[in-house]
């Protein structure tokens, strides 16, 4: 079988490649948190020789908050990390998909983001993500294709996501603030990684090295998405005590790091380049329905071993 290998296999991003990847019978080498990207040895090391046909580098440091006290950490795996996969990666001659984000951007308002707008990344974690888009750009040749993949607000069946920390939340308090003037794109955590193998070994593979947009379609605020989160729940029949979602401004709720009021994608090129291979990506709706009546019916079925948002 063809070797993948895939950083960051144990997030929720991670994981869903390594499912996809084996899903059309390739081999995957799956490296996490026991294996240090900023650490060339251990990578060769993890290699045991083998060669890849293409890497998957979903390894980040994603505390977007705790990154403002600790920005070592973070630009370490996100910017010298990101560079020495690619380099590696080079060397192999294998392809490069490298995961980047929305945050890079902040508008200007209302205009959807091209991968050529101009970049105004705020705070340690967007700089650092916008290093490492430069870092692994630099090792692109002939033989060793590298694809810069922006994404933004992914979320899935994992408690860790939006929709398990909204549900989480929904289940205990009667009423919720979520901040209404952010705007962006859902991104579905399954169909980003269908999206990643298609880029790396499938039919989108003979796309030229570059940065590309994916995002669920459909543009919202946080409080939008959460207020179809609690309709879904309440469609579905999940125990939920929220029965108001107050919205209010980033100004109500601070944080330490600063987060983009406009990082809608433009994700027009790589929708039509998937166009050209029968896929259509599901708006972000139609996706969280379908997770919602999911996590409804493993309740139903199984109780005692349902996720935590889902319990009295």
């Amino acid at each position: 079988m063809t070797l993948a290998w895939v950083t960051g296999a144990g997030g929720m991003l991670g994981s869903e490649l390594v499912a996809s990847l084996r899903a059309r019978g390739w081999e995957v080498l799956a490296t996490n948190h026991d294996v240090d990207i900023c650490d060339r040895s251990a990578l060769v090391s993890a290699l045991r020789g083998r060669r890849p046909r293409c890497v998957f580098n979903a390894a980040a440091y994603t505390a977007v908050d705790l990154a403002e006290s600790e920005p070592e950490r973070a630009f370490a795996t996100n910017a010298e990390g990101a560079g020495v996969v690619a380099e590696l990666a080079r060397e192999l001659a294998a392809d490069l998909v490298h995961v980047s984000t929305d945050y890079v951007f902040e508008g200007p308002f209302g205009v959807p983001l091209r991968e050529d707008a101009p970049t105004a990344p705020r705070g340690v974690y967007a700089r650092s993500k916008r290093l490492g888009e430069e870092r692994v750009l630099a090792t692109a040749d002939d033989a060793h294709r590298v694809l810069v993949v922006r994404t933004s607000w992914t979320f899935g069946a994992n408690p860790r996501s939006f929709v398990g920390r909204m549900l989480s939340l929904m289940a205990t308090r009667e009423t919720l603030d979520v901040v209404v003037d952010q705007h962006g794109r859902p991104t579905s955590v399954d169909d980003l990684a269908d999206v990643l193998v298609e880029l790396g070994v499938g039919g989108l593979s003979r796309l030229a090295t570059g940065i590309y947009h994916f995002a669920s379609p459909g543009v919202t605020t946080w409080h939008g998405f959460a207020t179809a989160i609690h309709a879904a729940a309440l469609r579905y029949g999940l125990p939920l005590a929220t029965t108001t979602l107050r919205a209010v401004t980033s100004a109500d709720f601070p944080r330490p790091a600063p987060r983009p009021s406009w990082s809608v994608l433009d994700c027009t090129t790589l929708e039509d380049a998937l166009a050209t291979i029968g896929k259509v990506p599901r708006p972000w709706q139609a996706v969280l329905d379908d997770l919602i009546a999911g996590l409804a019916q493993a309740a139903s079925e199984a109780a005692p071993v349902a996720p935590p948002w889902l319990r009295r």
